[in-house]
């Protein structure tokens, strides 16, 4: 299993030394993100301050990744670009962003750039895939062009439960669990479907 350590954590923390730097607008051009704009995980979380914060680093190090996913991840030869739109206080992204995260620990040739949503970017996101949710995560290739799918704010399975739920109290239930861990699988299984998506769409060109 490939696991966080506490000294990682202490480091990013160590970042808000530097103080909180500003998200720029996502911009989109000839279906190219510029990743200049946005923002490395260490910068990320310092966006984050007090509980959030604390809730963020400590999720961080605790996340694991499957061995199977990490062993998918390892074996990756193109260089790809997981583009994040998310918020530190979101608690479905606190859930989701690690395994992003992750997945660039476990290979140099997977990066991860983070823009939080704001009013532009939910304008981006909207139009891109009609919502406006995070965490939302697109991948590109190193000039920031688009090559694949997206995930949107849940695993699919976790989206369908909540699309058949018959009250706010049963969503509030689906959502919980995903939140409590219990569909780690899921969210690991749809961001390697994602990626292979690229891979394969890369390979075609």
């Amino acid at each position: 299993m490939l696991r966080f350590s506490g000294i990682l954590a202490l480091g990013l923390a160590a970042a808000l030394l530097a103080g909180l730097p500003a998200f720029c607008a996502p911009r989109l051009q000839e279906g190219r993100i510029d990743l200049s704009e946005g923002l490395s995980f260490e910068k990320y979380i310092t966006t984050g301050s007090g509980a959030q914060l604390g809730s963020a680093l400590e999720r961080v190090s605790s996340t694991s990744l499957s061995e199977p996913f990490a062993g998918f991840v390892k074996g990756i030869r193109t260089p790809l670009v997981l583009v994040a739109f998310t918020d530190i206080s979101c608690p479905d992204c606190a859930r989701t962003i690690p395994f992003v995260h992750a997945a660039t620990l476990a290979n140099p040739l997977v990066r991860a750039v983070y823009f939080k949503r704001d009013d532009a970017a939910r304008q981006f996101m909207r139009a891109q895939t009609g919502k406006a949710s995070v965490p939302t995560i697109f991948v590109t290739d190193e000039t920031g062009a688009l090559v694949g799918g997206v995930y949107v704010e849940y695993p699919r399975k976790v989206q369908a439960l909540i699309d058949a739920s018959v009250s706010d109290d049963e969503t509030a239930g689906h959502r919980k669990d995903l939140r409590s861990g219990l569909y780690d699988d899921e969210i690991e299984s749809d961001l390697r479907e994602l990626i292979e998506g690229a891979i394969a769409n890369l390979g075609a060109r």
